[in-house]
């Protein structure tokens, strides 16, 4: 469903009970508190090119995760206090085979490199690096093909 936000058109995702499942993997079951039903992005959900799986919201979260941008901590208190991003582009991947999706950061500073696992990667805050993902890759802990060592884990 699309809508318009200061001239800007976005789109609202509904969160289907199975990728909350999914996001509930990658968060916690913290994240069932959070009582998001659905999510506003700047363009429409479109299917992955490798996959075919359509972007969903656990994309952004399995992207921030992946990446080391955020903890999972961090993610359900943004979301509980209704924080969200206003008009930031990223690359986001696609949570099921890991490709990059059609969002993609607008000034190119991320790269846009083709797979989650080629991507930068963020140093987190010392008291963050190990949280990001429990101790694992996001990669391989939600069974995607392995992939390369982080910095951030590297350093932990």
């Amino acid at each position: 469903q699309q809508h318009h936000l200061d001239d800007t058109p976005e789109y609202e995702m509904l969160i289907t009970p199975d990728e909350e499942r999914r996001i509930v993997e990658l968060l916690g079951p913290e994240y069932l508190n959070v009582g998001l039903v659905a999510t506003k992005v700047t363009g429409p959900p479109r299917h992955c090119s490798v996959c075919g799986k359509e972007t969903e919201f656990v994309d952004w979260v399995f992207t921030a995760l992946a990446r080391g941008i955020h903890s999972p901590e961090f993610i359900v208190e943004s979301l509980k206090l209704g924080n969200s991003p206003k008009k930031l582009g990223h690359d986001v991947y696609c949570s099921r085979c890991g490709r990059l999706t059609h969002f993609r950061d607008a000034t190119g500073e991320e790269g846009g490199a083709p797979y989650i696992a080629l991507a930068t990667v963020g140093v987190m805050p010392d008291d963050r690096r190990e949280v990001a993902t429990h101790g694992l890759c996001a990669c391989t802990h939600i069974a995607l093909r392995p992939c390369q060592p982080h910095f951030w884990q590297e350093r932990v």
